[in-house]
């Protein structure tokens, strides 16, 4: 089986008995679909414009404790900002080193939260090429409140956004986009055979062309994920830097 457990994140485990009210109101997916036997959501939580702040896989553990897997890099600003809405809610915010996110194929978006450690059986550049190729985005402090929830496609996971919950923070803007909305930028997965150092893309023309939002260098080629600033109908494109990079 393959299995890679992540160094760069950590888990935020969120108890009291105001745990799935509280994070109800505050995330894009519907927490009551949580139970024993559903035990792992994908969500995400976003800032007051939709931006989003932290994706996280979500570990039911039982009705007053949950588990959120978050990049080490962006932790304490979601720690902090969940601090401020939890001002009068019974939860409390706490970094469990005894479980962990590991890449496990056949699982939900091929994820879990474990408890202890797991042995890996493949390179954090495996993974994250995969993930890559799934178009399934990690946020971190390089790409911290950069993007909306439908930049990313989220929309096209498994239950991340629900549009009938009720209210929840950036919930007006998501929505908005969802309903009314046409989105003029494209998500894609692109491929060079140079390292790109750069995250904002411009053409040969030194227009913006589009944001990458996770890469990795592996097998001397480089694999992006990209949101374009409008449709990218071309299947090849050359960078102001001269680089070419080819959507995969």
């Amino acid at each position: 089986m393959t299995n890679y457990q992540y160094k760069n994140i950590q888990i935020l485990q969120v108890s009291g008995i105001d745990t799935k009210k509280f994070l109800q109101g505050l995330t894009t997916a519907d927490l009551n679909l949580l139970t024993e036997n559903k035990d792992i959501l994908f969500t995400a939580f976003a800032n007051l414009k939709g931006r989003i702040i932290s994706l996280c896989f979500v570990k039911f553990i039982d009705d007053n404790t949950l588990l959120l897997s978050v990049d080490e890099g962006v932790v304490e600003g979601l720690i902090s900002w969940l601090k401020k809405y939890g001002m009068f809610s019974k939860v409390s915010f706490e970094i469990n080193a005894g479980y962990s996110l590991v890449y496990r194929e056949g699982c939900f978006l091929n994820h879990d939260v474990v408890k202890g450690s797991e042995q890996s059986n493949i390179s954090f550049e495996e993974v994250q090429k995969r993930n890559i190729a799934n178009k399934l985005a990690f946020i971190n402090s390089g790409n911290f409140e950069k993007f909306l929830p439908a930049e990313l496609e989220l929309d096209n996971l498994e239950n991340v956004i629900c549009y009938t919950k009720g209210c929840y923070m950036g919930q007006e803007v998501i929505a908005r986009m969802h309903y009314k909305a046409k989105l003029k930028k494209e998500l894609a997965v692109m491929s060079s055979s140079n390292d790109i150092q750069i995250q904002d893309l411009k053409n040969s023309d030194g227009k913006p062309l589009a944001v990458v939002v996770n890469k990795v260098f592996v097998d001397s080629e480089c694999y992006m994920l990209v949101v374009f600033h409008k449709e990218a109908v071309d299947s090849q494109y050359k960078l102001e830097s001269g680089e070419i990079i080819t959507k995969c």
